[in-house]
């Protein structure tokens, strides 16, 4: 599925015409942060079939949930460790490379996994 094309208000007609036209461009021109609640408790409240096809996120645990109609599907659950500062590694010498190179791998994967179940849901063109 395409974005949608953003409808432009006819400039002079109302007081307010700028501030459409700039709050359009925000959801059309740029990328769109998901909605973020707390958890899935938070989550549950937000009616599913009210917001069908849409995307939520949480922030403990981490994830990415979708709406089918019916209920919030859970596209991705990430627990990231945390990476070190490259340039503190370099100089200290306590670097984790092999923990860097795991979490930089599951980054990876999980965003493979996100852009297949996006793919899959209709909300991106194959």
């Amino acid at each position: 599925m395409s974005r949608p094309v953003s409808l432009v208000i006819a400039s002079g007609q109302a007081a307010w015409d700028v501030d459409i036209n700039d709050n359009t461009a925000v959801i059309f021109d740029k990328p769109f942060p998901p909605h973020e609640v707390a958890d899935e408790t938070a989550l549950n409240l937000l009616d599913p079939t009210t917001y069908d096809r849409c995307i939520a996120a949480t922030v403990t645990p981490p994830s990415l949930w979708i709406s089918d109609g019916v209920g919030w599907v859970r596209l991705v659950k990430g627990s990231y460790p945390a990476i070190a500062d490259p340039a503190f590694a370099a100089v200290a010498g306590t670097g984790d490379d092999v923990g860097i190179n795991l979490a930089l791998n599951n980054l990876d994967f999980v965003l493979t996994t996100l852009l297949n179940r996006c793919r899959q849901g209709g909300l991106i063109d194959p």
